[in-house]
């Protein structure tokens, strides 16, 4: 963090700037041992989500932090105010260098709490998202379990419901509301390992690990038809030549036919196993690294040639293979 004047600033976060802090300006990346704060899923935004805010009566959860690159408290509110798209007077603040300069209207009894925090960790200053619950407001229905999954289940269209989803499954896994544990109950939108897995290097190991993967299996299937066409071929001259025993066509379609089986279990496995899992779990966690091109250029791609194709090679020996059994049988 840039420092000036040893000032140091933090921002308390819960919800999606957690995961999509944008143009905020933080340093270091989110820690978890934020403040305890009554937070919960209960303000409808303009989007149609279900979004967390500060809520009275609403269970006490610990927070996240993260420092802020700047050297003023109105540089960085008007920074989280950009971010978040709100008035100024939506961003809750404590300047402990000032004690009569702060800003707290959501729920005022949160005040003391964060200053304290704010004390004990040794920062200058702390501001956060000052938002209020609106679940009433904009659905005229009270804010009970039932009417939430009603909201979120029946209430909202396709795209808006997609988004609800999107967001609850994204909210870091420590902000562990009343109304999360029912949600996940009801609805099944269970936490997404987003938080802490994404944001460390071994999300790049993991994506190179599964790239490298996607290349030995397309490889081994090049190498796969390579050889079949050549034991095709070799079958295909030997028919022709009609000095030779026919057992050795016989015996090259079933070294064909054992090869296509062997492969086409391995690739199979390896694929519906493996590397379809592997690519599912980075596209649902929405990481760029899931969004090239080439990921779903190669997707269908490896699945034609890693078991469409052997499975038509086995078909095509035992096709060649009939008339031998036929034959054999009379």
């Amino acid at each position: 963090m840039r420092k000036v004047e040893n000032v140091t600033i933090v921002v308390l976060a819960w919800g999606s700037l957690c995961w999509d802090p944008r143009k905020l300006r933080i340093r270091d990346g989110w820690h978890d041992d934020g403040p305890l704060l009554p937070v919960e899923f209960a303000r409808v935004s303009s989007d149609g989500r279900l979004t967390l805010v500060l809520s009275k009566g609403a269970k006490d959860v610990q927070v996240l932090w993260a420092k802020m690159d700047a050297t003023t408290v109105k540089e960085a509110i008007d920074n989280l105010r950009e971010r978040e798209g709100c008035e100024k007077d939506k961003i809750g603040y404590v300047d402990l260098r000032d004690r009569n300069n702060s800003n707290c209207k959501a729920i005022p009894s949160v005040l003391d709490t964060i200053k304290q925090w704010t004390a004990t960790k040794k920062f200058d200053a702390t501001i956060w998202t000052d938002l209020a619950d609106n679940f009433h407001d904009e659905t005229n229905m009270e804010f009970t379990e039932d009417n939430v999954i009603k909201y979120l289940s029946e209430d909202l269209d396709t795209d808006c419901k997609k988004r609800a989803e999107e967001y609850i499954r994204k909210t870091p896994s420590q902000i562990r509301t009343k109304m999360r544990g029912i949600i996940d109950e009801k609805l099944n939108w269970t936490h997404r390992l987003q938080d802490k897995l994404w944001k460390s290097s071994d999300i790049e190991k993991l994506w190179t690990w599964v790239q490298h993967e996607d290349e030995t299996f397309m490889n081994r299937a090049n190498l796969f038809v390579a050889v079949e066409s050549i034991l095709f071929a070799t079958f295909a001259a030997l028919v022709a030549i009609n000095g030779l025993s026919p057992s050795f066509p016989i015996l090259l379609v079933l070294v064909g036919l054992i090869i296509s089986i062997c492969w086409l279990c391995v690739a199979t496995v390896e694929y519906l196993k493996i590397l379809k899992p592997l690519k599912k779990m980075l596209r649902d966690a929405d990481m760029t690294y899931a969004d090239t091109d080439s990921l779903h250029q190669r997707y269908p791609t490896s699945w034609v040639i890693g078991i469409l194709i052997p499975a038509t090679f086995l078909a095509l020996w035992l096709l060649l293979l009939m008339p031998h059994i036929l034959l054999s049988a009379k």
